[in-house]
């Protein structure tokens, strides 16, 4: 039971540090599909936080009462078959008598499709179309969420994003949302894509978005004599998308697609922080494009404000990849750049006859002051690891260091500071070395790793 003499906004902080509430609402954006989302260590302590939410509340009547805000906070969706016991929770009243919709501040859709394969598609579509239309009844309730995490696992031959008829969530305004992170299910092309006049709706609708993790869209016809976005997002800070090699602009991010001498309108005009994830790029595609990869949008239109670009790329990038020059055109575009990070799926070979292989940074970035790295494969590899932190060693340190004014080296995934730290007696040469050229080395939170501690 509580104490009297303690005052209930007392109680509530002490509840919060107990269920490691703070910090919680912030989202990873450099993930693109649900297994990685889902492997973060970061999603795992959120889950952990919201099961002790759960069991401080069934404790007694006054905890519930005290804790009731709290745990509604942070809603998690994880099965369609829930979805309508969680409007009508959301539409009641709780013991203080407020709509508990009030209280949520982040939601998260994480649950699959609920469909197989064999879910014969008269049956699959309307099912679809109806839970995107009780999503949209959810949204109308949570006057006050600021982040929305949704999980796309549809698929079909019929689009369900279909704005001619019933109310879908990205149609239901929301002004107090800030984030959006939309993860695809997996790397699968027929996962529905959304048109981007809906998109273009759902970003018209909430003036307050800082932060975007935007789906892959359906490109429809348009009059492009007149820009996609009607007035500027001033308060987006953070983007992330990913990078189309296939040579047409990225509508949504230029103000004028045909060039028509009119006076461009700046969309972004404090974007700062933008995630690249790079697309797979194959020898048809290379000889498709002549050879050479075209100059991303982003970079071209908004490359000058970029403060700190993240570059993602779930496959394995060898010292050849088309990819690498991506970052030859980020040096180029992004002279104010201060941040560089490079998440990778780092691999060496799976056998010994294989070639050896290595990667580094292909162009100078003279300004950067940090570099952040991530290994993006959940599985520990000691030679994975030793490539990584060659990598890292050679970007800041020796005559070929392609960072030279770069004093920080952060890894901001927790596993991999994990890692480093249990078998650091295996990877003792390779941090011995890095730590040797002076540079500080930093864990996730931005605080001195402290890689010497088990």
């Amino acid at each position: 039971m509580p104490s009297p003499t303690l005052p209930p906004e007392l109680w509530e902080t002490i509840f919060r540090a107990a269920t490691l509430s703070n910090g919680l609402h912030e989202l990873q954006m450099h993930t693109m599909h649900y297994c990685h989302y889902r492997a973060d260590m970061g999603h795992r302590r959120t889950r952990r936080a919201l099961a002790m939410k759960r069991s401080i509340a069934s404790v007694c009547r006054d905890w519930y009462m005290l804790t009731e805000s709290l745990a509604c906070e942070h809603i998690q969706l994880r099965s369609y078959l829930h979805l309508d016991a969680l409007i009508r929770h959301m539409k009641g009243s709780g013991l203080l008598g407020q709509p508990r919709g009030n209280y949520v501040r982040r939601l998260d859709i994480v649950a699959p499709s609920g469909f197989s394969k064999s879910t014969p598609e008269e049956e699959r579509f309307p099912k679809a179309k109806a839970i995107l239309s009780q999503i949209g009844e959810l949204f109308t309730l949570l006057p006050n969420i600021k982040i929305f995490l949704f999980r796309h696992a549809f698929l079909g031959r019929h689009n369900i994003f279909d704005t001619k008829e019933g109310l879908y969530f990205l149609t239901s305004p929301s002004p107090t949302l800030e984030s959006v992170t939309w993860i695809d299910e997996n790397w699968n092309w027929a996962l529905l894509e959304p048109p981007v006049s809906l998109w273009v709706k759902f970003l018209e609708s909430h003036p307050n978005l800082k932060t975007i993790h935007r789906p892959r869209l359906e490109y429809e016809y348009f009059d492009y004599e007149e820009p996609l976005l009607a007035k500027p997002m001033n308060q987006v800070t953070q983007l992330s998308l990913r990078v189309d090699h296939l040579g047409w602009p990225d509508l949504l991010l230029t103000s004028d697609p045909l060039s028509s001498g009119r006076e461009p309108m700046d969309l972004y005009p404090n974007l700062r922080h933008v995630v690249f994830m790079f697309s797979v790029v194959g020898p048809m595609d290379m000889e498709m494009l002549d050879g050479t990869l075209p100059t991303p949008t982003m970079l071209e239109v908004h490359g000058h404000k970029l403060t700190s670009v993240d570059c993602v790329y779930h496959k394995v990038l060898l010292e050849d990849s088309p990819q690498l020059a991506w970052f030859t055109m980020i040096a180029q575009f992004c002279p104010n750049l201060e941040e560089l990070g490079v998440f990778l799926n780092w691999r060496w070979r799976e056998r010994e006859s294989d070639a050896e292989w290595d990667i580094m940074l292909p162009h100078a970035f003279p300004n950067v002051k940090r570099l952040k790295v991530r290994r993006l494969v959940k599985k520990f590899d000691v030679a994975a690891y030793r490539q990584m932190l060659g990598f890292v060693r050679r970007a800041v340190s020796g005559q070929e260091r392609t960072l030279p004014s770069c004093g920080r080296v952060q890894f901001v995934e927790e596993r991999d500071v994990l890692y480093l730290r249990r078998y650091r007696d295996k990877l003792q040469a390779e941090l011995g070395l890095l730590e040797a050229s002076g540079i500080e080395i930093l864990d996730s939170q931005g605080t001195p790793a402290m890689l010497g501690a088990k």
